[in-house]
């Protein structure tokens, strides 16, 4: 754990922070505790408070239904350390779709498709991918216990996060379904980007190699 965060950090060894904000650096975001001048303060801070608790530090791995592979050995790098960890897994249910679609059908004045028998097949469908995706994500972090969430999927991870007493979040920069990765401004989703504004601890973003996309031209 302790080699990880030095990696994400060195970069802005001398960045000076303030007790009570967000701190930022990279793929790294953690609510500064300590009042700390220096970044090295930061890191031995943090890397105390995981690593000197009795229970076993808690890992959070976000899927979304493309990224199995890219999370389950992101969160696997945490195993690598002789510290007890407990790793989970956690799928949501987008609500958004069906809440759109019932917006629309107010607008024509037809009831909500929650009163509908389609409603029951829908989730039935979902819940059938939910699990599909929580496989996925299995195969590369076996022993991890699985949570599965209905909502909005921004919400849902922080609030899993609050309350699964999650150490760490690690979350991909966006869903991709065969497209070459993203890099640059729009290189992050919305989802990723919520997480890291407001997730209760620090959240580590991982995202596909992309070297065939550099070198970068001014």
């Amino acid at each position: 754990m302790a080699t990880i965060l030095w990696l994400l950090i060195l970069r802005e060894r001398d960045v000076e922070v303030s007790g009570l904000d967000y701190f930022k650096v990279g793929v790294l975001v953690t609510p500064v505790m300590p009042l700390c001048r220096r970044i090295d303060d930061l890191v031995i801070a943090v890397v105390h408070e995981a690593t000197t608790k009795e229970a076993a530090m808690r890992v959070l791995g976000c899927l979304d239904g493309s990224n199995g592979e890219l999370i389950g050995n992101a969160v696997q790098m945490f195993t690598t350390s002789d510290e007890p960890l407990t790793i989970a897994l956690l799928a949501v249910i987008d609500a958004g779709p069906r809440q759109d679609i019932d917006r629309m059908r107010e607008r024509f004045w037809r009831p909500p498709m929650h009163h509908q028998p389609v409603t029951a097949e829908m989730l039935a469908a979902e819940t059938a991918a939910a699990q599909e995706t929580l496989n996925a994500g299995l195969a590369y972090a076996k022993a991890a216990e699985t949570l599965v969430r209905q909502g909005r999927p921004e919400l849902e991870i922080v609030n899993a996060a609050a309350e699964w007493r999650a150490e760490v979040i690690v979350i991909g920069a966006r869903t991709e379904y065969g497209e070459p990765p993203h890099i640059g401004p729009h290189s992050v989703g919305h989802v990723a980007r919520f997480v890291l504004d407001h997730a209760p601890c620090p959240v580590l973003l991982v995202r596909p190699l992309a070297r065939e996309q550099f070198p970068i031209n001014r």
